[in-house]
């Protein structure tokens, strides 16, 4: 049998800290380097995909929304590492939408030479307040916080807790059809039991990317049969073009209902369509 050589690869997260004076500042993202990157990666099944790192601080809060947008954000970080050909790790709960630690004003993130660390970035025009901002984003010690199996904090071992894990835990997701956790399943299934399976399986596929923050990518077969997947990864709308006649398989907007093929994104959304 072959012996096949899988690499996992989870260094999307790093973009844009490549640099200690960029650690220090909160840092936007950066799609034009994210997507130069998927695209070496997502036609290959040896490369394992992931937003999970414990280098970094919590993708969802650092790139997604914490608040009105939490789910939406989440489900569409997930969606980025599972559109394409290559494989998925789902390790750290980045790819469920767990959160960046809660932690007090004073926390000094386990590094005793933290108020020193502060003057010397003071001298670099870098705030108190926007490097601490930074750092509940960016540190490591940031992404130390497991998905709670429930929101009892009693039998829940973790020294350092999500901001969400009252609603980001594993009963709570269970139980809960628009959550991150019920998302995956609709995507493994959607992949590998639908009707679609043989399309997202065999046919050849192209992306396309824009530096606002917008992917698409388009799986043809011989017989000219498409799926179209539009997936927006930021907080502002965007205007798509769709042909009439199209269908729209999967979002990951749980409660939109979809009178007409829609001629904008929102926010953190995810259209599969199927082109007639």
């Amino acid at each position: 049998m072959p012996c096949l050589d899988y690499l996992y690869i989870n260094s999307f997260s790093n973009i844009n800290l490549k640099s200690e004076l960029k650690q220090a500042k909160k840092q936007k993202p950066d799609y034009k380097q994210l997507f130069k990157q998927y695209k070496i990666l997502f036609n290959n099944p040896q490369y394992i995909l992931s937003f999970g790192s414990d280098l970094v601080g919590r993708i969802t809060s650092r790139w997604g929304d914490e608040k009105a947008y939490w789910e939406e954000s989440a489900k569409a970080l997930i969606s980025f590492v599972f559109l394409g050909k290559n494989s998925v790790g789902i390790y750290y709960g980045d790819e469920l939408g767990t959160l960046r630690a809660k932690i007090k004003k004073d926390y000094k993130f386990n590094n005793e030479n933290f108020n020193e660390l502060k003057r010397y970035y003071e001298l670099k025009n870098i705030s108190n307040q926007e490097f601490y901002e930074a750092q509940s984003l960016q540190n490591k010690w940031m992404s130390y916080t497991q998905m709670s199996w429930d929101s009892n904090l009693v039998f829940n071992k973790n020294k350092l807790f999500a901001l969400n894990y009252k609603e980001n835990n594993v009963e709570t997701e269970k139980a809960q059809p628009q959550s991150p956790l019920n998302f995956i399943y609709e995507l493994i299934n959607f992949y590998f039991n639908s009707e679609f399976k043989e399309i997202l399986n065999e046919a050849q596929l192209s992306i396309k990317s824009s530096k606002k923050g917008v992917l698409k990518l388009v799986y043809t077969t011989y017989e000219h049969k498409q799926i179209i997947i539009y997936l927006n990864l930021s907080n502002k709308y965007h205007k798509i073009v769709i042909e009439e006649g199209s269908s729209i398989l999967i979002s990951n907007y749980y409660n939109r209902f979809y009178s007409e093929i829609p001629s904008w994104l929102n926010p953190y959304e995810l259209l599969f369509i199927s082109k007639n």
